[in-house]
C-alpha cells in the first residue's frame, strides 16, 4: 500500500514538473491586437434584424431555403 502511495506522489510530481516546464518555457506568443468585436452601426444593425426575421418568416412558412456556401 506504501508503495503505490509513493509511486501515485512521484507521477503526480513528475506531471506537475513537465507541466510547470511547458508553461515556463511555452511559445503562446502575443495574442492579436487587430480585429474582434467592433460595435455595429444602427443602420448594419437594422439591416441584420430585418434579414433574420425575413428568414424566420420563410422558415416558419417552410419556404426556407438551404444556406448558400457564403453564410
Amino acid at each position: 500500500m506504501l508503495t503505490l502511495v509513493r509511486r501515485v506522489a512521484a507521477a503526480l510530481g513528475l506531471t506537475g514538473l513537465i507541466a510547470m516546464l511547458f508553461r515556463l518555457r511555452g511559445r503562446g506568443g502575443v495574442p492579436p491586437q487587430t480585429g474582434g468585436w467592433r460595435e455595429l452601426t444602427e443602420v448594419e444593425l437594422a439591416g441584420f434584424l430585418a434579414d433574420e426575421a425575413q428568414r424566420a418568416a420563410a422558415a416558419e412558412d417552410g419556404t426556407a431555403e438551404a444556406p448558400s456556401a457564403g453564410e
